[in-house]
């Protein structure tokens, strides 16, 4: 059935094509004034025809994707502000990290490019090992969630030294496409959209939660921002 509707198209194309030749040669080309109605009639006729084969024309059977934008928001700054369990977010949780630790104290800083830090949430705990874990909520964009084209971060334990080694920015170019000349023909302006798409994007929220042993001191390095959970 799609196949048939894909060829409505060409084959609307292919009946104007034919109809225009007939008329034209049982035209009589000495009445300009004719020509003319009939060039406006058959105009008239291509921009019904093109609007009508529009609205049956297959489009993506995908159903535009709902960003609860407010809703992934909340629920990694209550987890952040120590007003909502970690538990809670373990659905966007993207990546684990264990280290023993012996020392008293610790550095935490960054590594790589300074305009991708992420929110830090320190939990204190008991024992010897430092846990850390990572959670990234949806990324959208014209539809799409981009998440999968988000670069991971990494962790790195150097010494006395605990670094986030965050990821270079990558660029996305997207291509979009307008509808044609006739169905132009229907907006109220050039610059309103047909469908009304769009094409704002939603970056998602980032969160490394991390659970230090209470014995152990925690040190900042420049740009580093830590907010205790459990303080």
């Amino acid at each position: 059935m799609n196949t048939i509707v894909s060829m409505l198209p060409i084959v609307l194309m292919l009946l104007i094509i034919v109809v225009g030749i007939i008329i034209i040669s049982k035209v009589n080309w000495r009445n300009v004034a004719k020509v003319g109605y009939w060039m406006l009639g058959a105009y008239v006729i291509v921009l019904l025809l093109s609007v009508g084969v529009f609205y049956f024309v297959p489009v993506t059977e995908e159903e535009p994707i709902q960003t609860p934008e407010s809703e992934y928001d909340y629920h990694l700054d209550e987890v952040l502000l120590g007003e909502r369990p970690v538990e809670s977010i373990n659905e966007y949780l993207v990546e684990e990290w264990d280290f023993e630790y012996e020392l008293d104290h610790i550095q935490i800083g960054y590594q790589g490019d300074i305009n991708n830090t992420v929110n830090i949430a320190v939990e204190r705990t008991d024992g010897n090992t430092i846990k850390a874990a990572f959670y990234q909520t949806p990324v959208y964009g014209f539809n799409m969630e981009l998440t999968k084209f988000i670069r991971p971060m990494d962790i790195q334990l150097s010494d006395d030294r605990f670094v986030v080694k965050l990821p270079v920015t990558k660029q996305l170019k997207f291509t979009s496409f307008d509808k044609e000349f006739p169905l132009m023909q229907f907006k109220d302006s050039p610059n309103e959209d047909w469908l009304d798409v769009p094409e704002s994007l939603y970056w998602g929220g980032q969160l490394l939660y991390l659970q230090v042993p209470r014995e152990i001191e925690i040190n900042a390095e420049m740009d580093v921002y830590i907010e205790y959970v459990n303080e």
